[in-house]
């Protein structure tokens, strides 16, 4: 069977990339100390699957881990799909 249409092959590659995870999804680790990372799915930023929703789950289990600690998340810049944060000293209102 051969397959004529192009589109068909990119939709089985980005459902594929989309079941291909990391177990590190959804989960707080952290990676040197005082610094967090949290793992967003592949598809995570794909706006044909999930747009941005994944990210922005992440970054409030982000800031709920630090409110937990009665900090205030810090998000540090850095490159690929997953959130990497720091929880700072929560500021007093008026500073």
């Amino acid at each position: 069977m051969r397959m004529s249409n192009p589109y068909l092959a990119v939709w089985i590659v980005l459902v594929l990339a989309g079941c291909a995870t990391s177990s590190d999804v959804g989960k707080v680790k952290e990676i040197e100390a005082g610094t967090y990372r949290i793992g967003v799915g592949a598809a995570g930023n794909s706006v044909l699957i999930a747009g941005n929703e994944a990210t922005n789950a992440a970054v409030e289990q982000a800031g709920q881990y630090c409110r937990a600690k009665g900090q205030k998340l810090i998000i540090v810049p850095s490159q690929g799909r997953d959130i990497t944060f720091r929880c700072g000293d929560a500021t007093k209102p008026g500073e």
